[in-house]
């Protein structure tokens, strides 16, 4: 599967067909302001090296066909507050564009439709994407298991997870959560002596 997270090829200038759902009202910068307000916006370009990639494909489950991923950091008063990605993917036979966004916690914040080119009765509604917040990375981030199938848009329900779980192993790779601290032991107080074993 062709896959890319990237911006430029989303502000398509084609008409909507009666038999395809219409596209978003937003450009993608309205949509990432209206996700993070009052927050600043940096884009972040990553080049996957093949480790990288290996390393992300384990974690999603399925090759990673992409060059470039294009991170946008939003942070309010210095402070990282969510990380958000497009990810443009095919359905059946023409293309659904995801903006995925991702907390400090590396779970899933939110997930919404941006652009949507199948026909309208296939695309993912918004109480079926809510079910996605709030979830890491795990083996249960699947369909029929964390994850309901959609009745009639099966297609649509397997590419939608797909997606989510590519972009949560690459922002894994690329800013992976801090290891936690080994508690150690505290130093008994001077003048305490070990009690002596019995002979």
């Amino acid at each position: 599967m062709f896959t890319t997270l990237l911006l430029c090829l989303l502000q398509s200038s084609t008409p909507t067909s009666a038999t395809q759902a219409p596209e978003s009202a937003l450009t993608p910068q309205e949509a990432l302001a209206a996700a993070f307000p009052k927050c600043k916006i940096e884009r972040v370009v990553h080049y996957p090296d093949k480790k990288q990639k290996a390393a992300a494909e384990k974690l999603a489950g399925k090759k990673i066909a992409i060059k470039a991923v294009r991170a946008y950091r939003a942070s309010l008063k210095g402070k990282v507050v969510g990380t958000a990605y497009f990810d443009t993917h095919k359905i059946r036979t023409k293309g659904q564009t995801l903006l995925i966004i991702i907390d400090p916690l590396a779970k899933i914040s939110r997930v919404e439709v941006f652009r949507f080119h199948e026909p309208p009765e296939y695309e993912p509604k918004g109480n079926w994407l809510g079910l996605y917040k709030g979830l890491p990375l795990d083996k249960k981030l699947q369909i029929k298991q964390a994850i309901p199938n959609l009745t009639g848009a099966t297609l649509t329900a397997r590419a939608t997870t797909e997606a989510v779980r590519r972009v949560m192993a690459l922002h894994a790779i690329f800013y992976p959560q801090p290891k936690p601290v080994k508690a150690t032991t505290k130093a008994k107080p001077d003048g305490v002596e070990k009690p002596k074993s019995a002979a």
